[in-house]
């Protein structure tokens, strides 16, 4: 075969970048001129949508097959009777394909109905379930509750069952005792429980509440002694240790006169206070300078050759004698003062009173019911 003339050729040069480089345009497959391959039928399949090919993907292949046979069955319209012929069986090929459409379509609406009444059913069984679930919850609380009025029945019926022992023990206690005695008003004998080594003193009786050697097992110091020899313990009891045991924090005192800027506002203020006073100091002492200059030179000396004068002391304050009618008043004063602070208080405390009057009804309507129970 002689050799074209055109030829399609790629060229790659060095000046290029990396991320702009792409493979010229090529189709996936080229079909000769006069073939239809049947393959290209599956084009629109694809995994898990088609493939693996089932029995609704196989009918449709032989659907489309018989369709292509058909087409290439079909005669020329070359005259009236071949064209009415190709007519009528492109009708009929018409018509088969509507009700195979026909078909897939109820057969795709009964998959949704199937699929919608399937959901309903699930529903229904998440609410039953869900149902069940709140019946048994409120079935364990109303349980729970019927025990623990039983445990407080039956704690109150053994307090009282033990008040009436103690009570009918009392009662039964010999004539010859003193009338003043301790046991029989029902107060301690304290001497003798002490004295008595089987007392509730030595041994706690424990449905009395009371735990004989209550948490005494954190003194047993014997099952977390470490192993000091190893090594190993040593280090992790090292690394184990609180942080604030092997560092040092120091903290630097804040000065009192100083309140602390929290946030940058107060930082500003601060700063523009410094300054300020800063400026004052200086044109104070400006003006000194300026209105006497002796006493600049003054300050200019060093200290040894200034004298410094002792300071005079104040003059002792002396506290007059006041009369006595004038105090006997003003205890009067104040003792009035006194009364009519005491009374507005009392006044406040009343109205206070009157105003949750109700709410200290309910509290000890509640009290009363809670002691009746």
């Amino acid at each position: 075969a002689p050799e074209s003339r055109v030829r399609d050729a790629t060229v790659q040069t060095k000046y290029r970048e990396s991320e702009a480089q792409t493979d010229p345009y090529s189709p996936e497959y080229v079909i000769p001129p006069g073939e239809s391959p049947q393959i290209l039928m599956l084009k629109g399949l694809s995994h898990e949508r088609g493939l693996p090919a089932g029995e609704q993907e196989v009918l449709m292949i032989e659907h489309a097959q018989k369709k292509h046979k058909l087409e290439a069955s079909l005669p020329p319209a070359t005259d009236e009777a071949s064209l009415g012929l190709r007519r009528k069986l492109l009708e009929l090929q018409e018509m088969r394909e509507f009700r195979l459409r026909q078909r897939e379509m109820d057969e795709a609406h009964e998959e949704r109905l199937d699929l919608l009444r399937q959901a309903l059913v699930d529903r229904d069984q998440d609410n039953e379930f869900l149902a069940e679930q709140r019946v048994e919850a409120l079935r364990q609380r109303q349980i729970e509750e019927r025990d623990r009025s039983v445990e407080q029945i039956q704690s109150q019926r053994i307090k009282v069952l033990r008040k009436l022992s103690m009570a009918r023990g009392r009662l039964q206690m010999p004539a010859s005792e003193p009338p003043g005695s301790k046991r029989r008003s029902g107060n301690r004998d304290i001497i003798s429980e002490y004295g008595t080594y089987s007392s509730r003193v030595y041994a706690p009786i424990a449905r009395l509440g009371q735990r004989p050697d209550k948490d005494g097992e954190v003194f047993d110091v014997t099952r977390r002694v470490p192993d000091l020899g190893n090594h190993g313990v040593l280090a992790s009891l090292e690394y184990n240790l609180p942080g604030h045991l092997t560092a040092t924090k120091v903290t630097k005192p804040e000065n009192e006169n100083e309140a602390t800027a929290r946030t940058s506002k107060d930082r500003h203020k601060q700063q523009l206070a410094a300054d300020l006073l800063k400026m004052n100091t200086i044109l104070a002492t400006k003006k000194e300078i300026a209105e006497d200059p002796e006493k600049a030179k003054k300050d200019l000396l060093p200290s040894w050759r200034t004298r410094v004068s002792k300071a005079e002391r104040p003059p002792t304050p002396r506290v007059e004698p006041r009369d006595e009618d004038a105090e006997v008043f003003d205890m009067a004063v104040k003792l009035f003062q006194r009364l009519i602070r005491g009374r507005a208080v009392q006044n406040q405390m009343y109205e206070g009173k009157e105003r949750r009057l109700e709410l200290i009804r309910e509290l000890r309507a509640a009290d009363e019911a809670r002691a009746a129970e």
